[in-house]
């Protein structure tokens, strides 16, 4: 685990993304990179644009584009790694709960839901696949 970003930044640099990806078209830059550490793959992206007034220069937007890039792996590398199988686990054990309460004729109705404010709001099942399954099928995500 690092203790700053400091020093995951200087991790990132010393070892090297696994993977690195470059797109540019006049004036934009974007760097994605890849890296696998303990276990878990980080990613980070980066980007620049040229203004309008400058002449684009490909170099220049691409080390503008990597720093960033390189920075936001580190910020990854800074949090700790979600552990999909326990998140899966403790999903697992809230639908137990809910199957109970709802047996026991306990499943009433939402906070905020009698709020004249709250009629526009919708109610929405939670589904059945594991968290990480749903995950995987939610649009516009980031």
């Amino acid at each position: 685990m690092f203790w700053s970003v400091k020093h995951a930044l200087h991790y990132v640099r010393t070892h090297g993304a696994d993977e690195v990806d470059i797109w540019y078209k006049d004036p934009y830059t974007a760097v994605h990179m890849k890296l696998a550490h303990e276990g878990h793959e980080y990613e980070g992206l980066g980007f620049s644009k040229c203004h309008p007034n400058d002449e684009y220069d490909y170099m220049l937007g691409l080390t503008i584009a990597t720093g960033r890039a390189e920075m936001a792996l580190a910020r990854e590398l800074m949090r700790p790694p979600v552990d999909m199988a326990r998140l899966d686990a403790w999903a697992a054990e809230m639908r137990k709960v809910a199957d109970a309460l709802e047996a026991m004729g306990l499943t009433g109705k939402a906070m905020g839901q009698d709020d004249p404010l709250c009629d526009d709001l919708e109610m929405v099942p939670l589904g059945t696949g594991s968290v990480s399954e749903e995950a995987d099928h939610v649009e516009g995500g980031g």
